[in-house]
């Protein structure tokens, strides 16, 4: 197995073990607030998919890894797994959940008003506009992917850290 071939099965499985998470998600039914073991699961599997495909990439070499390989490794198959987890999302607020912008608007808007009971009408409002901006459907694709790519560089980094070997 050559290295596109590592990054694109761990791409997909990684993105695709999102995806169900997501749906796991949404038939326990919180879909608006994020359940603590949502996060955590997420962040399991990406960790656990990064660097055993870092890992399989080092025994594929002989033994030997550098800390650029670990992270050419880990942001191809972090990109992979953003533009399923980015088409997923699109496919949630449009099909399957088309209420979605609304409805989360709504919860924010709940979530501030018991955080902070005396906020007046005026910073509710601003708050909300501020949020409405960033849920549009380019923002939230771009902060996928964006914050998926981060995060599998500082995965794949320290992995890289961890399990680099060089050639003497």
């Amino acid at each position: 197995m050559n290295t596109k071939n590592l990054i694109v099965k761990y791409g997909l499985l990684l993105g695709i073990s999102k995806v169900i998470v997501e749906l796991l998600n949404y038939a326990f039914g919180d879909l608006y607030v994020r359940p603590w073991w949502v996060g955590l699961l997420g962040f399991a599997l990406f960790v656990g998919f990064i660097v055993w495909a870092i890992n399989d990439y080092k025994a594929l070499n002989d033994g030997y890894l550098r800390v650029n390989e670990a992270i050419k490794t880990g942001l191809g198959i972090s990109l992979i797994a953003a533009v399923i987890g980015a088409i997923f999302l699109y496919v949630l607020i449009y099909y399957i959940e088309p209420g979605f912008i609304e409805k989360s608007l709504e919860v924010q808007e709940q979530l501030m008003l018991e955080k902070n009971p005396d906020m007046d009408e005026q910073t509710l409002e601003m708050a909300l506009d501020m949020a409405r901006k960033f849920m549009n459907p380019f923002f939230l694709f771009a902060a996928t992917i964006a914050g998926t790519l981060i995060f599998g560089l500082i995965i794949s980094l320290i992995a890289g850290l961890v399990m680099q070997k060089k050639e003497i």
